[in-house]
């Protein structure tokens, strides 16, 4: 080095770098500010064994070759040593003439004393015995700084920590500093052994998970690239998950304690002492990591034995949440130990039982009060907890299980854990369903109705699962002669709202929601009584219209707002928002919306951020800001596809066929709507399905005109002016195809004379199906302006209801069983009779069995005959199962 012209020796031992050290930007930077700080004598790097500590720290050592005017030197230990052996090995290290005949320590403080100097310690705990003399150097020479090298705390009042874990993995933003580090270190040994080796998206995938087992282990990472010599980096995952003895190598230029991840651990295990081995195998039955007072309660630790620990280097807090980890692959070492020790069995079952108790113990925290306290510390705890139910299951403890089910289920629920439950309970089936144990039994059936409920809300409707309503009948008998009054109530709610979604039996279903609402006001069980009137509110917005199921969800929401329960509250605010924008009141939908989503992201409740999200998107569609819609609805769109959200998926494919439609992407725009067919017996997104059809199909077949139909029954069921306004423009359309222009152009008017947060999609559909040039074309100009000035002071509810009549006065409802249906009726192997045509044309308008009956004037006992008739001909068992087959065979 060249200072002031002069060439000067640098002073140092430091070995030269023979390979590059991977990543630690972070790290280096921060190590050296803490070097770099005058108040800073001594800093211990400390980590387990396989971090990389020794390599980072020199590298950031030569960093500081300038900083240190008398040198930077490396003392490395290899064996327990007492003060003066620790001061023969520094005096070697600095070439510090040592005279045997006096006092070694002294001479070396002496010679430091005046000097600049860092000091590296590596392998430092193995000068536990001699820590007092690092604190004699540093008094003795105020210029010299130490950087030990630990598996374990020094100890020392002046000593500052700085702790290492393993390379940053699995981030999820690939532009955070350091994302990559662990992957980049696998590929680059990778490349050393086999130097063709690629990094592809799909080998980029397996390295992932390679660094996640490991979790960034530097020497981990080295040893498993190593292999890839000869395996690919799926077969590397495959053997990882044999266990870790896999991790090994035979590079020769590399310390034996490092040739293998076994090694490694042997060397701690024989420096530790036997309290810290013991605890550590005890805290081994942890996953992801365990509080203080689990610690406590599970491994029958204490503070004491925590610490000490902690000072190894072998746990480490993983704030904010309170919790403390074990790094993986020590806690598979020390796992290994405890079955060693015969203990494995007896901590599993201490651990289950711990676990699920915090589960029990929380139920009613979870419905309400301190719902999003309760549901972070059980997600904190999610891993122990799956861990303690399987254990349960193998074990057999049917109370354990059964008292912890109801808080399990609702955590799933809340937190959207939606396949981890369904697994969940396929195991409680594979190992109590043949039981003839009155208590398995009836685990297994509440675990079975959960899962039905589980399903119904993960995917946005029962249309997928006809059977449910089977199931359930069952299940209430079962639970009947099992006196399991609550679970009877629980499974007529949701059989209430199966009839009323599959069969649209609106009377069965009123009376099963109102049957559960007597049983849980008669168990005091608020919580579900909420759960009955939200079902109640969909049921009453049918019948009575959306103005009477509003009333209803507000009572729901008093309820839950008096139970503190915030994440059933957005359930039942989004469909007080789905009403709102039927009933036209979009400003009072998005201010409902917005509540929605801030709750959601307070909760973290995915499924409705995503609905709530959607009807934002829908919002702005009707308001016509399509760039808007098409980058929303994609964002959507992806996370329906990560929750696996059924009526998520079917929402988003609705909105992207309208915008394909607009910009004139027509291709296979009706198969996509075949895609969203089987959940539209939910009634918001139905309507909006039906008036797909017309939106896509112009009104100029008979397929876009029967589902602009269905449309007006929906607008009319609601009482629903904003549903009533968004048909109008395809009225108007209907009415040119039979050449009416003038009331087309009055429709066409009203249309136009709607609010434009309801309307401003019009002018961008009226360009793509030119319908307004149409209809000038065929009217004078005096004519038509007449037309437009009545069309704009009509009454938007009175047209619709106008149109209804006269469309079924005209015979226009019989048009369905025109020559080709009775055609298609003929293939049937039996085929159904002109009765049981119009009977199935009723269904498909959704009447109900009553309904039917009144317009055919029939009892309602023949209403069913014929229906029986109808499922035995058609092959199905449902009034949906029947709509869907129908339609395969153009009956509909």
């Amino acid at each position: 080095m060249i200072l002031d012209g002069q060439l000067t020796r640098i002073n140092t031992n430091l070995p030269a770098p023979v390979t590059s050290l991977i990543g630690r930007r972070a790290e280096k930077a921060a190590l050296k500010r803490l070097l770099n700080d005058p108040q800073t004598r001594i800093v211990t790097l400390l980590g387990p064994g396989g971090m990389g500590k020794t390599l980072l720290a020199l590298e950031v050592a030569r960093q500081q070759l300038e900083e240190f005017n008398d040198g930077v030197y490396i003392v490395t230990l290899s064996t327990f040593l007492e003060h003066e052996e620790l001061a023969l090995l520094i005096a070697d290290a600095i070439n510090c003439q040592i005279y045997p005949d006096q006092n070694i320590e002294h001479q070396l403080l002496t010679n430091l004393g005046p000097q600049h100097v860092l000091l590296l310690i590596d392998n430092a705990e193995y000068g536990t015995r001699s820590t007092a003399f690092l604190t004699d150097i540093l008094r003795a020479a105020p210029h010299v700084k130490i950087l030990a090298i630990s598996q374990i705390k020094l100890n020392l009042y002046a000593e500052k920590i700085f702790s290492l874990g393993g390379l940053s993995f699995m981030t999820g933003d690939p532009t955070t500093e350091n994302a990559d580090d662990a992957i980049t270190l696998f590929v680059e040994r990778a490349t050393s052994v086999r130097p063709d080796f690629q990094l592809t998206p799909q080998s980029r995938q397996a390295i992932s998970e390679i660094c996640r087992l490991m979790q960034g282990m530097p020497l981990a990472l080295v040893l498993a690239a190593s292999w890839a010599a000869l395996l690919s980096p799926t077969e590397i995952v495959n053997e990882l998950r044999r266990g870790f003895d896999f991790l090994e190598s035979d590079l020769q230029d590399m310390p034996i304690r490092q040739r293998s991840i076994r090694a490694i651990y042997d060397y701690t295990w024989t420096l530790m002492g036997d309290d810290e081995r013991q605890m550590l195998t005890r805290l081994s039955i942890f996953r992801r990591g365990f509080t203080r007072e689990a610690a406590q309660s599970v491994a029958q630790g204490n503070l004491r034995s925590l610490m000490s620990l902690l000072n190894w280097a072998a746990i480490q807090p993983s704030a904010p949440d309170g919790h403390i980890e074990i790094h993986e692959m020590l806690r598979l070492y020390a796992e290994e130990q405890l079955k060693r020790a015969g203990e494995y069995e007896k901590f599993r079952s201490i651990h289950s039982r711990y676990f699920l108790g915090l589960v029990q113990q929380n139920e009613q925290n979870l419905k309400g009060g301190k719902q999003l306290e309760t549901l972070n510390l059980l997600q904190a705890e999610e891993e122990n907890i799956e861990l303690a139910w399987q254990w349960a299951i193998a074990q057999r403890e049917t109370l354990l299980l059964m008292d912890s089910l109801e808080g399990l289920f609702w955590y799933h629920f809340m937190r959207n854990r939606y396949l981890t439950f369904e697994i969940n309970c396929r195991n409680v089936e594979n190992e109590f369903l043949r039981s003839h144990s009155a208590k398995d039994i009836l685990l297994v059936a509440r675990v079975q109705v959960r899962n039905l409920w589980m399903m119904r809300w993960s995917e946005g409707t029962v249309a997928r699962h006809p059977e449910i309503i089977e199931q359930l009948q069952k299940q209430i008998i079962l639970f009947r002669d099992l006196d399991a009054v609550h679970e009877i109530a629980v499974c007529e709610l949701l059989l209430g709202d199966a009839v009323r979604t599959l069969e649209n039996d609106r009377e069965q279903a009123q009376s099963l929601l109102k049957s559960a609402y007597d049983r849980f006001g008669t168990l005091k069980d608020e919580y579900y009584v909420s759960w009955t009137l939200h079902f109640i509110a969909r049921l009453m917005g049918d019948t009575q219209g959306i103005q009477k199921g509003i009333e209803v969800l507000n009572r729901t929401l008093v309820l839950r707002s008096k139970l503190g329960d915030q994440i059933g509250a957005i359930y039942s605010l989004y469909n007080l928002s789905t009403d709102l924008l039927l009933l036209g009141d979009l400003d009072k939908c998005r201010e409902v919306t917005k509540e929605i989503l801030n709750i959601s992201r307070l909760t973290g409740e995915q499924s409705s951020l995503l609905l709530g999200q959607i009807t934002l998107t829908l919002l702005a569609f009707l308001e016509g800001k399509l760039d808007v819609v098409r980058v929303q609805n994609e964002t959507n769109h992806a996370l329906a596809a990560k929750l696996n959200h059924l009526l998520g998926l079917t929402w988003t494919n609705l909105i992207q066929v309208f915008v394909d439609y607009l910009d004139r992407r027509s291709d296979h725009l009706v198969e996509n709507l075949g895609l969203s067919q089987k959940v539209t017996v939910q009634s918001v997104v139905g309507f909006f399905y039906a008036l797909a059809y017309p939106f896509i199909q112009n009104t100029d077949d008979e397929l876009g005109v029967h589902n602009l139909r269905s449309a007006l029954r929906h607008a009319d069921e609601f009482a629903a002016y904003g549903a009533q306004s968004l048909c109008l423009p395809f009225l108007a359309a209907l009415e040119v195809t039979r050449e009416h222009f003038i009331q087309a152009a009055q429709l066409l008017a009203l249309s136009e004379a709607q609010p434009q947060n309801l309307m401003g999609w019009l002018p961008a559909w009226l360009g793509r199906t030119s319908l307004k040039e149409r209809i000038e074309q065929k009217l004078a100009i005096e004519t038509l302006a007449n037309a437009y000035e009545q069309g704009r002071n009509l009454d938007v509810q009175s047209v619709i209801r106008s149109f209804m009549i006269t469309d079924t006065e005209q015979g226009n409802t019989t048009s369905l069983m025109q020559q080709h249906i009775l055609d298609a009726n003929k293939q049937l192997v039996e085929p159904l009779s002109e009765r049981e045509l119009e009977v199935l044309t009723y269904i498909g308008k959704g009447l109900s069995n009553q309904e039917i009956a009144n317009e055919i004037v029939v009892e309602l006992s023949t209403v069913k005959k014929h229906l029986t008739h109808i499922y035995d001909k058609l092959d199905v068992g449902t009034r949906a199962q029947a709509i869907l087959r129908a339609q395969e065979l153009h009956l509909l």
